[in-house]
C-alpha cells in the first residue's frame, strides 16, 4: 500500500462529491473513471481542468502525475472499490 495513494483516495472522493456532484469524474474522468493512467492522459485532463477553471481538478492531476504507474493502478482499483 502506498501512502501517496492512501492520501489521494479521500481527495478524489471529495472531488466527486463537492466539485462534480455526480458519479462522473468531471475534468478527470478519463483517468479516474476510465483508468487511462499514462502521463499524457493525465496531462490531457489537467489541461481540460485548467480550461474549465477547475482548480481542484488541476491540483488532483498534479498529484496524479507524481504517482508511479503502479501507484496509479492501485489508486484506480481502490477508487472503483470505494465509489461503487
Amino acid at each position: 500500500m502506498s501512502a501517496a495513494v492512501d492520501a489521494l483516495v479521500p481527495r478524489l472522493l471529495d472531488y466527486y462529491r463537492a466539485e462534480v456532484r455526480n458519479a462522473c469524474g468531471g475534468s478527470l474522468h478519463l483517468v479516474v473513471d476510465d483508468g487511462n493512467l499514462s502521463d499524457s492522459d493525465i496531462e490531457f485532463c489537467r489541461r481540460d481542468a485548467a480550461a474549465a477553471d477547475d482548480v481542484a481538478g488541476v491540483e488532483l492531476a498534479d498529484a496524479l502525475q507524481l504517482l508511479s504507474i503502479d501507484e496509479r493502478d492501485e489508486l484506480f482499483g481502490r477508487y472503483c472499490e470505494y465509489s461503487g
